[in-house]
């Protein structure tokens, strides 16, 4: 998170900060879930704690396949284009005008040429800073238009090894032509002599 970035002004600051006071009485669930979204994750209820994860390049953690699926079926989605954003509304709290309510404009030009404007309204929880509030609108308007394919199987015990936020892949032979992967249906096993 302390990683220095362009602040969009010729300088330098860290990727995320959170500058927050709370004085009301909120959910705790609530409250860490606007915390851990300061920094671009999800929190989750999972083996008896709660987890966040980040939305950070990672690698892959196992990889599902025809043979260890049920029926061998993936199902795929796609969203629609209609519900990705092509501009972004972030609101925050500008350090420079006394931590007063600001907002800042985000757009995507080529999706606006190719879509129209289809607008998100986001607020930077604990956020006082305009770069980081332009990175988290970009942020959202790339992962929409991105991240736009899903897939969904049911798997046997391979997929209780899988967290929310994991990666894995799938090698699905009715999308390619190519075998990466299966299982073995029978070994033999010979004596040496």
């Amino acid at each position: 998170c302390d990683t220095l970035v362009s602040n969009g002004e010729g300088g330098l600051e860290p990727r995320f900060t959170c500058n927050v006071l709370i004085n009301t009485r909120e959910d705790a669930f609530k409250v860490i879930t606007d915390f851990a979204s300061a920094f671009r994750a999800m929190t989750y209820y999972g083996y008896g704690t709660i987890n966040a994860i980040m939305d950070k390049p990672r690698g892959e953690v196992g990889q599902f396949t025809n043979a260890n699926v049920k029926d061998g079926d993936f199902n795929y989605s796609n969203s629609s284009k209609k519900v990705r954003h092509t501009v972004a509304i972030i609101r925050y709290n500008d350090k420079n005008n006394f931590y007063k309510p600001a907002l800042e404009y985000v757009e995507d030009v080529d999706g606006i040429r190719k879509h129209g404007i289809r607008e998100i309204e986001m607020t930077a929880f604990g956020c006082t800073s305009r770069g980081q509030a332009i990175r988290l609108g970009r942020w959202a308007l790339f992962t929409e238009n991105m991240e736009t394919e899903s897939v969904s199987f049911t798997a046997g015990l391979e997929g209780a090894y899988i967290k929310p936020g994991d990666v894995f892949t799938v090698y699905d032979s009715h999308r390619t032509k190519n075998r990466w992967a299966g299982r073995c249906k029978n070994v033999d096993i010979f004596p040496i002599t």
